[in-house]
């Protein structure tokens, strides 16, 4: 299935998504199989068995990701003079 992630807390490493479907499902970070934190906005592809999500992936193509990815390193740079 597929859908997208509306939210993630990394302090209690817990994120929810909205499906193709129209339901939402909440993840763990254990699910989680990219390479970096999962970031809003992701689109993602993962399995759900009885409700629970299991091996979340992120959709490798999302041009989206990769200029929001940019944007928050950006955001984080500061400069002291």
């Amino acid at each position: 299935m597929t859908g997208r992630i509306l939210e993630y807390n990394s302090k209690e490493q817990v994120g929810t998504i909205s499906a193709e479907n129209g339901k939402r499902y909440t993840f763990l970070i254990e699910e989680w199989k990219g390479k970096l934190q999962p970031i809003v906005g992701t689109n993602v592809d993962f399995a759900v068995n009885n409700e629970i999500i299991n091996d979340v992936y992120p959709i490798e193509n999302d041009k989206i990701t990769a200029k929001k990815i940019v944007g928050i390193a950006n955001s984080k740079i500061k400069c002291n003079f």
